[in-house]
């Protein structure tokens, strides 16, 4: 493998973006290093790009959905090996976008692609699963808090009779109702 990848940089707040050469990342303890095979585009992206929301040093490579092969993983890392096809979340801070090569990602909020779901359409859920697990799962304000169906512990929790999901037609939607059960 090279130590150099091409990237998508934005040098400034509302600047087009500018392909070019930088090292590939290292990943740290807790993290995975990924070569990139899909990269989502997401309503914040834009947001990220036009109005530098949230980004604190330039230039910066963005790109919050993504979809890859391991190729390193960090120290402490369990349940992955090299060559798991997985998707995640990128970020907006070095090394860790999505639109370049390769990307380091961290392992607790990522997940192996079942071999019916290409990388493509796998670069498609991050965001939306984690629009859901927020609204439906934080406790209010954030969210409306529901007991998740993935929570072993329900001993006097409330377990939620029916739920109207407005906008079930979107992808956020459609992932709202396969994570309901009720």
């Amino acid at each position: 493998m090279s130590s150099t990848q091409k990237a998508a940089f934005l040098d400034s707040k509302g600047s087009e973006f500018s392909v070019r050469e930088t090292s590939i990342p290292k990943p740290g303890p807790g993290q995975l290093l990924v070569r990139i095979e899909a990269a989502g585009l997401t309503p914040a992206d834009w947001k990220l790009q036009k109005y530098g929301y949230y980004i604190e040093s330039w230039p910066t490579v963005i790109g919050l959905d993504l979809s890859g092969v391991v190729v390193e993983l960090g120290e402490g890392v369990n349940g992955f090996r090299k060559g798991d096809r997985v998707f995640s979340q990128g970020f907006w801070t070095e090394g860790r976008g999505a639109f370049q090569q390769y990307a380091v990602i961290e392992a607790e909020v990522t997940a192996k692609i079942p071999s019916n779901i290409s990388f493509a359409q796998a670069a498609t859920l991050p965001t939306a699963v984690a629009a859901v697990v927020i609204g439906l799962y934080l406790p209010q304000p954030q969210g409306v808090g529901l007991t998740p169906p993935f929570d072993l512990d329900t001993t006097g929790k409330e377990v939620a009779k029916s739920i109207l999901i407005p906008g079930g037609a979107g992808i956020v939607g459609q992932i709202g109702m396969c994570d309901i059960d009720l």
